[in-house]
């Protein structure tokens, strides 16, 4: 295996601190969730070189959520948001919320769910400010909503993902979050997603660092707040819009690392910077571990992965742990991850 110069200055600052009396946790190895192997090292080296070469402007990273940092099995953290506060509100006043949407919510109908997914996203929130939104999702994320996993949402972020996001910015790199999930959710959870294995706690990334599926907001003239409509702002953060709202927003120069585990990432894996002296890394998350998380691969992508050469990581091969130590997966039953139904919505004053 390459001893790269990066590793050796750590080792012997480290030494040196111990010869010192100071804390050889502040030099921890980078990436230490994660097995030791070609792709940690490849990774290692992709950003020895990219700070070696590269002036901070271009080391931009972007990086998918749903099922690329956090568990998106049996269903995203923001749908069973989104069906707790829909089937809320049709609770508290069935004769006015009688659109499908919200019985279906109830029903945790998530076959229709997910066939409806705009449809979910605008409605759950429509016509409520966008702060009491904000505030909304960063409650949920205490509550266990997932039914794989004794935990509450915010637990369920794959530390070695956060691990890689914190060992980037220490390098330097700007760290975006290109999403389908809608922004103020995500806003939210970087705010409350906790890692209390790590040194940081929270995930460093800035609110404006956050680029996903936006509801268009009006502005109330009455009291100067932010309503939620029935329309997203363009580009539609799937597919080719992912790729084309990094363009918008960072401009002409590509990301220099792309992550993320589907089809719908394809574009923005794609959306690469090249030069003379580096070359980008797209890097897909492959879920092939059944026993620590639900096992599921996207063949057409791992394809895809293979034709251009990127690196293909192994949930099961590349990452020692999937969690912070507090995570607990149930018992394993057939169909657990199959469209499950959990209990939701008991109090809609709860919020």
């Amino acid at each position: 295996m390459k001893f790269s110069a990066m590793k050796w200055v750590q080792s012997t600052l480290s030494g040196l601190l111990v010869l010192l009396g100071g804390s050889e946790h502040l030099l921890a190895e980078p990436l230490e969730t994660w097995n030791d192997g070609s792709n940690k090292q490849a990774i290692l080296d992709f950003v020895e070189t990219a700070v070696s070469k590269l002036p901070e402007s271009k080391r931009v990273a972007v990086f998918d959520v749903d099922g690329t940092l956090t568990v998106e099995k049996p269903q995203s953290m923001e749908m069973y948001m989104n069906v707790n506060h829909l089937c809320e509100k049709k609770k508290l006043n069935p004769q006015t919320y009688t659109e499908q949407v919200y019985q279906q919510a109830c029903n945790q109908n998530f076959t229709w769910l997910d066939n409806h997914l705009d449809v979910v996203q605008l409605t759950a929130f429509l016509n409520e400010t966008d702060t009491s939104a904000y505030q909304y999702s960063m409650n949920f994320l205490g509550k266990e909503a997932n039914p794989v996993y004794q935990a509450p949402l915010k637990s369920l972020f794959y530390l070695p993902m956060a691990e890689l996001i914190e060992y980037l910015l220490t390098n330097d790199f700007l760290v975006y979050l290109v999403s389908g999930s809608d922004e103020t959710f995500i806003r939210g959870m970087i705010k409350e997603d906790e890692f209390d294995d790590l040194d940081q706690k929270k995930l460093n990334i800035s609110e404006s660092h956050v680029l996903s599926q936006t509801v268009l907001l009006h502005l109330s003239e009455q009291d100067g707040t932010y309503i939620r409509t029935y329309k997203f702002r363009p580009p539609n953060n799937w597919n080719e819009g992912k790729a084309e709202r990094i363009r918008m927003d960072l401009g002409e120069t590509p990301p220099l690392l792309a992550v993320g585990n589907s089809m719908g990432d394809y574009p923005m894996l794609s959306y690469l910077f090249k030069s003379a002296s580096v070359n980008g890394l797209s890097m897909i998350i492959n879920h092939d571990d059944s026993a620590r998380e639900c096992s599921y691969e996207d063949k057409e992508l791992l394809q895809k992965a293979h034709d251009n050469g990127w690196l293909i990581i192994s949930m099961k091969g590349d990452f020692k742990r999937l969690f912070t130590s507090s995570v607990k997966r149930v018992k394993r039953v057939k169909g657990q991850c199959k469209n499950s139904r959990r209990s939701l919505a008991k109090s809609a004053i709860e919020y």
